[in-house]
């Protein structure tokens, strides 16, 4: 009777053993699958944390293997550089002078030319610089007559433009308008209307009457530049009040393309998606360049560092100091690099840049097909990668213990930081190296905590079980080996 006793308490302590592992590993594999649950629902919804780690390794990344510079440089940089100031004057500049740089890159066979800046106010004449009393002397009338036939600055500067492939800039902004700038360019729109996604401005500043008039390209000049002011991308494409504008790059490569229309593809276009659901802008076509681009219609910019082979001095151009061959079939920008003009910004490899080489070297990029791009398919691929390397952690750590599961650990981050460097380098695509880091060393952590924590748990019930009934070199086996217990 005594041994059936006995039997019996083995027994049920048995199965209360059995009945508690079996609780613990439902629990191991429950709080697994939340978690990896978690973590997708926090990368659907993005919070801002996660998207500036994930700048920075994308920034990380443009450091390790910046974009090298095209040595045949198909931008060329008129400079406003404190060397010109010093030479020509305060800026700004009279229209003469402007005019004269316009004609001088014209006759040097400049393919397209672009101002990074706007002309908002109309320059005063010369009648209005001179004194009341020196414009009524009777003797300066004859001189005050040939004054005023000569053309305005604007007239001049309008001259020299018209007809010729020059874009201007314009800005938008905030606040009440200047009378409704008309864009020249057309858009053709492929799948949902780009302007529900594209950046927005209500309000936009233009350059004089008589310029805008001359103009072939308007381009906008806005930025919109991450939480730390560092410029990562610049738009294709805005809408200034009602109406889609196309940025400063976007017009001088279709005035450079000789094309009058800007296809816009969103993400609800024929053939753009195997789900048909609108997420924004995908790329936008001008001639024969496709311009990948972010869900606002922004391209992603990769960098090369500082080239002085860009630029050249606006006081060498004027003086005819510039050869032919530095300027001829090339698009040329006429911006500042002076730090008194404020037109300085930040990159991922610099942190002051003239705003007017950052619009050079998006056209570089796009003339060498280079564009950076992060398809709509990434966040997805990311997710369900992260998920399933996840449960395999999970199932190593289970099975084989924290060490093993750390050697998987680290091998995994491995490959994925290799591929996130190899699919930038090799294809332009940027992927997200951190969510998955950060997933999987949270699901690790958590998986040798709880490892650690229940291991010790279920030893301790297993020797409590069967230490007056087995032998201890049999209860310690147990102990290590709990699954190995079976009942009968």
């Amino acid at each position: 009777m005594r041994a059936f006793e006995r039997t019996g308490d083995l027994y049920s302590r048995a199965a209360a053993v059995r009945g508690g592992i079996l609780r613990v590993r439902v629990m191991y594999w429950l709080a697994v699958v939340l978690a990896l649950g978690d973590a997708a629902a926090l990368r659907w919804i993005d919070p801002q944390p996660f998207a500036r780690v994930r700048l920075v390794a994308f920034d990380t990344l443009q450091q390790l293997q910046p974009r090298k510079v095209d040595p045949t440089y198909p931008v060329r940089i008129v400079d406003i550089d404190e060397r010109s100031l010093a030479a020509i004057g305060a800026w700004p500049w009279s229209r003469e002078i402007l005019a004269r740089l316009v004609e001088q890159l014209f006759a040097l066979g400049a393919k397209v030319v672009a101002f990074d800046f706007v002309l908002p106010h109309t320059e005063p004449d010369v009648l209005s610089a001179l004194p009341r009393a020196m414009r009524d002397t009777p003797d300066m009338q004859s001189l005050l007559r040939t004054l005023q036939a000569l053309p305005s600055g604007d007239q001049r500067l309008a001259q020299a433009v018209s007809g010729k492939p020059v874009v201007l800039g314009v800005i938008g902004r905030h606040g009440a308008s200047d009378p409704t700038i008309v864009s020249r360019a057309g858009f053709a729109l492929l799948g949902a209307d780009p302007a529900r996604h594209a950046p927005f401005l209500p309000a936009v500043t233009g350059n004089t009457p008589k310029l805008q008039e001359a103009a072939l390209g308007l381009g906008a000049l806005n930025w919109f530049p991450e939480h730390d002011q560092v410029v990562r991308k610049v738009p294709m494409l805005m809408r200034l009040g009602g109406d889609l504008a196309p940025s400063l790059v976007a017009e001088i490569m279709r005035l450079s393309a000789g094309t009058a229309t800007i296809a816009v593809r969103s993400s609800t276009a024929s053939g753009e998606t195997p789900f048909v659901r609108e997420t924004g802008i995908t790329s936008v076509r001008i001639g024969k360049h496709l311009v990948a681009t972010d869900h606002a219609g922004q391209m992603w910019l990769a960098f090369t560092a500082r080239d002085a082979g860009r630029f050249r001095s606006a006081v060498d151009l004027l003086e005819g100091r510039v050869p032919r061959g530095d300027i001829a079939d090339r698009i040329v920008l006429i911006g500042a690099t002076a730090p008194g003009l404020f037109d300085l910004r930040a990159t991922p490899l610099d942190t002051v840049v003239a705003g007017v080489e950052i619009h050079a070297q998006a056209i570089e990029q796009i003339i060498a097909g280079s564009v950076l791009h992060r398809p709509d398919l990434s966040t997805g691929v990311e997710v369900v990668f992260t998920t399933l390397a996840g449960l395999l952690l999970a199932i190593l750590v289970r099975r084989s213990g924290p060490v093993s599961g750390a050697i998987m650990g680290a091998a995994t981050l491995t490959v994925v930081a290799a591929t996130a460097w190899w699919v930038r380098a090799r294809f332009g695509y940027l992927l997200d190296p951190t969510y998955p880091a950060l997933t999987l060393t949270a699901v690790y952590i958590f998986c040798t905590g709880f490892f650690y924590f229940h291991t010790t748990r279920e030893r301790n019930q297993v020797r409590w079980a069967f230490s007056h009934y087995m032998a201890p070199s049999i209860v310690e086996e147990l102990a290590r080996r709990p699954d190995k217990l079976r009942l009968g």
